[in-house]
């Protein structure tokens, strides 16, 4: 029986995974042994959901197609045996394939000892890396049956059985023993050369003696044959691999831990997963992942003892200057001061003479025209028939709500504004008249 390490195994074309265990039965010695391997899966999608196609029609028209291959290498080379099951019944993500039954594994194939298992599911290139197939509990049961056929490493059929002994004594007339006849008291003595006739002195042999006797004929006394050769129990065995030693067997099946794993009828029935192996070696550092996303701040801590007040550090730069703050309420006026002493009024200097009148000067070039100055102070009220009318100056800001009426009880005879661009906005000014009696 072969058992693969479970594993994960993700597909291009329909991102699933795939845990798998897997059982073979070696050829055997005996014909109770089946040839025939027992392939178990595990079908999940990428979320972890496992896959529930039991026929076509639960799966949408879809069916997932397992090719198995043998190797005898790790990588490369062409595969000894190959097999491809076409729409493969899964549920609720558990599959069962008994390979061998339609296209024999030859036992030539598991000789070697090295066998590697390689996996595609549709038409996805071969799973990586092949699963290393090692011989378990059922084949090396099987191995030591095989040996149990052997003597001392020659196969069975190379001694005699007793009946082809019986009859070769008694047809080989050149039977020593069987031709010898002693007289009495007499018995048959082997002299170092040859079986003679010789008194009987009544001198048993000795233990050593029947010890060195047995040794050189080429038997085994029964101290030096293991535990094994007396009780023919499993767990008389020598060098059991240590994860063989938890095998037991409990109601018909055989059970790891305790717990069933494959049936009297040779099918798993333990764990969909499989059975644990021990931990692999640590393998390479993968490379940094990209950061995730920050995660919610968690609450906050309880507030620790404070620490001791740490050295002054350097003094930094001087910041900026900021605004100016609003100017302060005016203070209450001081009280008046004395009047100060006048002081004495010092004398008058001499005029100087007048100087001499320079030369004119050059008259320079024209300069630009300047700027239009801003619009004088309205004139006199101007009476006009019986109306006195003036323009008032401008009765708005920029960006200000504006409400005017002309004072006097006159009316707007007219109206001027200019347009501010930056603030998008015109102020205004208006010609208002009041009837001259006013």
């Amino acid at each position: 029986m072969i058992v693969s390490r479970s594993s994960h195994l993700f597909v291009h074309r329909s991102s699933v995974a795939l845990a798998t265990v897997l059982l073979m039965a070696a050829t055997a010695a005996t014909a109770a042994v089946p040839n025939t391997l027992h392939y178990q899966g595990y079908l999940t999608d990428a979320g972890g959901v496992p896959i529930d196609c039991p026929d076509l029609l639960d799966c949408n028209g879809t069916q997932y197609n397992v090719t198995f291959r043998l190797y005898d290498a790790e990588y490369g080379d062409t595969a000894v045996w190959e097999q491809t099951f076409d729409a493969v019944s899964i549920r609720n993500g558990v599959f069962d394939i008994l390979l061998g039954q339609e296209k024999a594994i030859g036992s030539d194939i598991l000789a070697s000892g090295t066998v590697y298992l390689g996996i595609a599911i549709n038409d996805t290139d071969e799973l990586e890396p092949r699963q290393s197939v090692a011989a378990a509990a059922f084949a090396i049961r099987a191995q030591h049956a095989e040996n149990a056929d052997q003597l001392g490493g020659q196969p069975a059929d190379t001694f005699a059985t007793t009946e082809q002994m019986n009859t070769a004594i008694a047809e080989n007339s050149n039977d020593t023993l069987a031709l010898l006849s002693c007289d009495i008291g007499h018995v048959a003595k082997w002299d170092g050369m040859t079986w003679d006739c010789a008194e009987d002195q009544n001198s048993p042999l000795t233990t050593a003696d029947i010890l060195q006797a047995v040794s050189d004929a080429g038997y085994a006394k029964l101290a030096d044959l293991a535990v094994v050769a007396k009780t023919g129990l499993f767990k008389d065995l020598l060098n059991i691999p240590s994860a063989l030693t938890n095998l037991s067997e409990s109601g018909g099946n055989l059970a790891y831990n305790g717990n069933p794993v494959i049936g009297s009828a040779g099918q798993w029935v333990g764990d969909p997963t499989g059975l644990k192996g021990d931990d692999g070696l640590k393998g390479d550092t993968g490379a940094k992942g990209s950061t995730g996303p920050q995660g919610a701040t968690g609450p906050q801590g309880a507030t620790g003892p404070k620490g001791d007040t740490g050295a002054t550090g350097p003094k930094g730069d001087t910041g900026a200057t900021g605004p100016k703050g609003n100017t302060g309420a005016t203070g209450p006026q001081g009280a008046k001061g004395n009047t100060g002493w006048t002081g004495s009024q010092g004398p008058t200097g001499p005029q100087g003479t007048k100087g001499d009148k320079g030369n004119t000067g050059w008259t320079g070039s024209q300069g630009p025209k300047g700027n239009t100055g801003a619009t004088g102070p309205a004139g006199p009220k101007t009476s006009i028939g019986r109306t006195s009318c003036a323009w008032t100056p401008y009765v708005n800001d920029l960006d200000k709500t504006m409400s005017y009426i002309c004072p006097g009880n006159g009316f707007i005879a007219g109206l001027s504004s200019y347009h501010d661009n930056g603030k998008e906005d015109r102020r205004w000014k208006f010609y208002c008249c009041t009837p001259y009696n006013q």
